[in-house]
């Protein structure tokens, strides 16, 4: 009898050990994934803020140095033709930008699959957009309200095809811009800033030689 009791008391002074939580498992392995993909943002982010600020201080260097080369109707057109650029691309591909953003990245390979489609396809709309609005903003912008100031400039080039020839140009930089849209929305839906800084610092490079090219002649 002695023997049972011993028995029951050491069954009742033992501690049962503790199974494993699968949660305790999962999340040490959750937290790791989402700090490197914190941290790549963070420094794909700081590479993109040196880029733009880069090709900032190139652009305002170049301008300084090409007020003495430069004309106030050449100044003037240069002027209307990049606010003329500017204006159709931020109503062609703006919107598209921003809704592109909202699309959140997914752990699920069939869904972020589809959400990079998705991003691809509205890209196209830029393009179409553009396309449309193309024409009257450029009738608007240049045919109508600063006709004067083209019309001396092509009297100072004695060019009469000059006009034709800077709306092509005009149209095809356009149209060259926005056929970019589903790449560079596409690198800014999978966060690599790397690869948009690059691009848009060789263009801010080949902007800067082609307009010192047109003005020093």
């Amino acid at each position: 009898m002695s023997e049972i009791y011993s028995r029951k008391a050491t069954d009742k002074g033992s501690v049962k050990p503790k199974e494993p939580d699968l949660a305790d498992d999962v999340t040490p392995q959750a937290v790791p994934s989402t700090t490197a993909s914190t941290q790549s943002a963070s420094s794909g982010a700081s590479i993109l803020m040196m880029g733009q600020v880069f090709s900032k201080i190139i652009t305002f260097t170049l301008n300084q140095l090409l007020n003495g080369f430069q004309t106030p109707t050449a100044l003037g057109l240069i002027n209307v033709i990049e606010f003329t650029i500017s204006t159709i691309l931020f109503f062609s591909r703006e919107s598209i930008r921003l809704t592109c953003n909202q699309i959140e990245i997914s752990d699920n390979s069939l869904v972020q699959l589809q959400n990079t489609q998705l991003t691809i396809n509205l890209s196209y709309i830029s393009i179409l957009i553009g396309l449309i609005i193309i024409t009257p903003i450029l009738y608007l912008q240049i045919s109508n309200n600063h006709i004067e100031i083209i019309k001396l400039k092509l009297q100072e080039n004695n060019s009469i095809k000059s006009i034709y020839i800077l709306l092509s140009l005009i149209v095809i930089s356009i149209v060259f811009e926005l056929a970019s849209e589903p790449y560079y929305n596409l690198n800014q839906f999978k966060l690599n800033f790397v690869n948009r800084t690059k691009f848009e610092s060789f263009a801010s490079f080949m902007r800067c030689i082609l307009k010192s090219k047109a003005i020093i002649q």
